[in-house]
């Protein structure tokens, strides 16, 4: 899966910036996004494996620049308040145990952008990336029988910053003065996001995203 997507990034990149010829202009297109994220976690101790039992849904929404090289590839830089974690449920002894972890990140996304077969409004895209999240802020709820034992920040034991991959595909409507754009988007947690982990100890994020946006 990671080679695929790494072999996946470098094309796109590589073909993003092939020389255009030369009566090609550059434009820019400014504009904003929003959506919701449905964030899911890998939890890894001593070597087993503990993933979300159910994804944490969140609002997401921020700016993008599209700085079109042609009519075909186009760079484009991104900032996004997103929100990674993962909800987790567990039955014991007659009790549900639930606990959710809320991880919010300012994310700078660097897309590669194609535009296939263009039509008069309708245009797909694929876009993929890498992407760097900044740390804003960690919180762990506890539930026991739909009763909250504890609310707390856990920011001290997260990593400032957080490597991942971005890709996914979408569709762009051209109108007159702007441009809509609704997308899928797939951001896949590279690190390990635990500052000072003890050996066989590992948290990494996957977020699926669905987003609208304008362009103007």
């Amino acid at each position: 899966m990671k080679n695929a997507v790494v072999v996946f990034l470098c094309v796109v990149c590589v073909a993003a910036f092939v020389p255009r010829q030369a009566e090609a202009e550059v434009t820019f297109d400014l504009g904003l996004k929003g959506g919701i994220s449905f964030a899911n976690t890998t939890e890894v101790w001593d070597g087993v494996k503990y993933p979300t039992t159910s994804a944490l849904t969140a609002p997401v929404f921020g700016v993008f620049v599209s700085i079109n090289l042609n009519k075909m590839f186009a760079f484009q830089p991104e900032a996004y308040l997103l929100t990674q974690g993962g909800i987790w449920e567990d039955d014991f002894e007659g009790s549900i145990y639930k606990w959710e972890h809320a991880v919010k990140y300012i994310q700078v996304p660097l897309l590669a952008k194609i535009r296939l077969a263009q039509g008069k409004t309708l245009t797909p895209v694929l876009f993929a990336g890498p992407a760097v999240d900044i740390l804003v802020s960690a919180n762990e709820r506890f539930w026991i029988d739909g009763v909250l034992e504890y609310d707390e920040s856990f920011k001290d034991y997260v990593k400032p910053l957080h490597v991942g991959a971005v890709f996914g595909g979408g569709v762009d409507f051209k109108l007159d003065k702007v441009m809509l754009c609704l997308e899928v988007r797939y951001n896949l947690g590279l690190v390990n996001t635990i500052k000072d982990p003890d050996p066989g100890q590992s948290y990494k994020y996957r977020t699926l995203m669905v987003l609208a946006g304008v362009g103007f």
